[in-house]
């Protein structure tokens, strides 16, 4: 992806889609807290009310975060 000179957009700017803001460094020391986010996303998915959207969307957000965690 080409910068073009403006500052980089938030994740939720409609500038820019998610997939192509930086993922910041994720320092060692946080790297437990991203594990128990990771496995605490997955318990989502044993809620049999979600729609299949829904469960469509923790599954990228859990790839999100294991991406983000690599």
């Amino acid at each position: 992806m080409e910068h073009d000179g403006r500052p980089w957009r938030a994740a939720g700017d409609e500038a820019l889609p998610a997939r192509e803001v930086p993922i910041s460094c994720v320092l060692p020391q946080r790297c437990p807290a991203i594990d128990k986010v990771i496995d605490d996303t997955r318990q989502l998915l044993s809620i049999r009310r979600l729609s299949k959207p829904q469960k469509t969307a923790v599954h990228q957000q859990i790839e999100h975060m294991r991406r983000m965690r690599q």
